[in-house]
């Protein structure tokens, strides 16, 4: 962690509805050299930029939570998305939920997620930058998966946004 207090981070959970084996989620297996959880699969994600100096605390202003998830996204897996299609998911901080977190410096991330359904048959898995695989997971073989942080947790809350949305609005009168 370069900052004291929060460390700002983004996770992205990208979904897409293969026609037999059902939901999938868009994981990157994190390099060798990762600072932490190095070889786990994860969310793509990483640091919301800032032009705090090293050191102290982290400013907001160089770029919003979904800005970074869209940059994000794109830098380590070459999957474009417009911010706009992004659906908030939640802010996870505490419970050492990075390897990295000391009580002076820890990070909060931010959760977007978007479904793509059939569409997002045409989106290949790449892993680029610090990831060195990406791949289409089904939700269903998750409890197989070695995910880092808490990523297992953030998926988890994603699927519920994700469901809620898909279900039909009843207007009460």
């Amino acid at each position: 962690m370069w900052y004291k207090g929060p460390n700002p981070t983004v996770d992205i959970v990208l979904f897409r509805t293969h026609p037999i084996e059902g939901e999938q989620v868009l994981l990157i297996r994190r390099g060798i050299k990762s600072s932490a959880e190095a070889g786990k699969w994860a969310l793509p994600g990483g640091f919301q930029d800032t032009n705090a100096p090293k050191g102290g605390p982290w400013k907001a202003g160089k770029e919003t939570p979904v800005a970074a998830a869209v940059r994000e996204l794109m830098e380590e897996t070459g999957v474009a998305v417009n911010e706009h299609q992004l659906v908030f998911v939640g802010v996870f901080e505490g419970d050492h939920r990075d390897p990295r977190d000391t009580r002076e410096a820890w990070s909060k991330s931010t959760a977007w997620t978007l479904n793509l359904g059939k569409e997002g048959m045409n989106v290949e898995a790449q892993g680029l930058d610090d990831a060195d695989a990406g791949q289409w997971v089904n939700v269903s073989k998750l409890k197989e998966v070695e995910l880092a942080f808490d990523h297992r947790k953030i998926i988890t809350k994603a699927l519920g946004v994700v469901k809620l949305l898909s279900e039909p609005v009843v207007i009460m009168d």
